[in-house]
């Protein structure tokens, strides 16, 4: 080889080093905003974003990463030659979302520019039924009490409304429809009548909204409270946690040991007397305190032996009340078993 022929095959391997120095791969979206605009009535929407590889070199695309677990999204492929195609197919659930939701997306890659670009989905949830309200509380009712309260359901979209039921969990809830004067049929009223019926109880009734057309109820109200009776019981359960006492000091132990109860008459001026306080455990220990005669009294109760096992038992005690002759306070020991 003369000299002339070694000095371009030497400028020839320089210009296709630099060349092969230079190369990067390039990754760009079609669009970066995937905007599904106003939708009604869907829980979940899907999509695909496009994109290439615009580089002269091999693009590899990681994992994307949503930032939230309700978006998931995936790449195909992940490696893309010079020029090549790909797509990030994407679900995102909006549950029961209202207004504008806007989740992102990462999709980090080996483009040395942009190493990690954000891709960003909106979408603009429309309500297609408003229902106000959709919660009572009640509070505290007496037996036979009836209450009543009412619901306005509108449907949102221009369409008549069409509720044909108001389906009650229990036996003691009643309900009537009625569409709203001059609403054109879009909107209707649901009167709910609970009737405080049963023993003395916590209560969380469901109605549940159907309208014609639908298998499944398009949303459900409910209506929580306590019915008490003639007396205010608080707590209306003891209860105890009782882990390894073997290092508590004396004192503190009596006080883990030992729970109370406050009874109080509901009625103004009603007088109220309670004896013969009785436990079905047989170590536990009840006294009857009189904080206030005729009205207010304290139940002390008190374990003599921490048992070894969990247990479940009953406090009855004596009234002078016609309405309510004995109260009952549940009772439960939870032993917690250390390893």
């Amino acid at each position: 080889m003369n000299l002339r022929m070694a000095g371009s095959f030497l400028a020839g391997l320089i210009v296709f080093g630099v060349a092969q120095a230079g190369a990067a791969p390039l990754l760009k979206f079609d669009n970066v905003v995937y905007d599904f605009g106003k939708t009604q009535g869907i829980s979940t929407v899907t999509g695909t974003f496009t994109f290439q590889n615009d580089g002269d070199a091999e693009l590899q695309i990681r994992k994307p990463a949503p930032t939230c677990g309700c978006t998931v999204a995936a790449v195909k492929p992940e490696t893309l030659a010079p020029g090549a195609k790909g797509e990030l197919v994407f679900s995102l659930n909006v549950g029961s979302s209202r207004g504008v939701v806007q989740k992102h997306i990462a999709v980090p890659s080996n483009d040395p520019v942009n190493p990690t670009l954000q891709l960003t989905i909106r979408v603009d949830v429309v309500q297609m039924y408003e229902i106000t309200p959709q919660f009572f509380a009640l509070g505290d009712l007496t037996p036979g009490t009836t209450t009543n309260v009412t619901v306005t359901v509108k449907r949102m979209d221009g369409k008549p409304l069409q509720l044909v039921s108001a389906t009650a969990s229990s036996e003691f809830v009643h309900t009537k429809i009625a569409e709203v004067e001059g609403s054109s049929g879009h909107a209707s009223t649901v009167n709910i009548e609970f009737v405080a019926g049963g023993e003395l109880r916590r209560f969380n009734e469901q109605i549940n909204l159907l309208v014609e057309g639908q298998t499944t109820p398009i949303s459900a109200v409910n209506v929580q409270g306590r019915i008490v009776g003639e007396l205010a019981v608080t707590p209306e359960r003891l209860v105890w946690g009782i882990g390894s006492l073997d290092r508590i000091p004396a004192a503190r132990l009596e006080t883990m040991l030992t729970r109370s109860v406050r009874i109080t008459a509901s009625k103004p001026g009603e007088s109220l007397l309670l004896k013969n306080p009785v436990s079905t455990l047989k170590d536990l220990n009840v006294e009857l305190v009189t904080l206030e005669t005729g009205k207010t009294y304290m139940v002390v109760a008190k374990l003599s032996n921490a048992p070894k096992e969990s247990e479940q038992g009953i406090i009855t005690i004596d009234t002078n009340l016609p309405s309510q002759p004995q109260l009952q306070v549940p009772v439960s020991i939870n032993v917690i078993q250390r390893r």
